[in-house]
């Protein structure tokens, strides 16, 4: 889940410690449960994580994550808000949060997909996209396309 609000898009910075992208900032998110819709996953994850209910979080597209490392290919199901002031949120298990420019995203250490997304929907936040990226043995990204509709 990404969340813009005042030009601003919110990212958390995981902890060394996680399994899944230690010390990148990804966005707000998990797994869905076993029978969970997955609009209903993204709003339990978004209140578990950030104690937030947002009413507009909305699909802005899929990902294709192909992981030899991990022996998988992840889908992800993204959805997008915007909220019309920034909250502060204090750190928790997933990591510290902060409010990013998108602009200065290139920079950062970050889950792949979304370094591309959060520039994109910067700056149309009706795009839908759909995203591959393909990974090495040593979750080097070797190939990403990026279809925006």
């Amino acid at each position: 889940i990404l969340i813009f609000s005042q030009g601003k898009v919110l990212m958390v910075k995981r902890p060394l410690t996680k399994k899944v992208n230690p010390g990148k900032y990804s966005g707000i998110g998990g797994k869905v449960e076993p029978g969970e819709s997955y609009l209903a996953a993204a709003k339990r994850e978004l209140q578990e994580e950030t104690g937030l209910a947002i009413a507009n979080l909305r699909p802005y597209g899929v990902t294709q994550s192909v992981t030899p490392s991990f022996n998988a290919e992840w889908v992800h199901v993204n959805f997008l808000a915007t909220l019309p002031d920034q909250v502060s949120l204090p750190s928790s298990e997933e990591g510290d949060f902060h409010w990013l420019d998108p602009a200065t995203v290139e920079g950062l250490e970050m889950v792949s997909d979304l370094k591309a997304y959060v520039q994109i929907l910067a700056k149309n936040k009706q795009a839908h996209l759909l995203g591959q990226f393909i990974f090495d043995q040593q979750d080097k990204l070797i190939e990403k396309k990026i279809q925006v509709f």
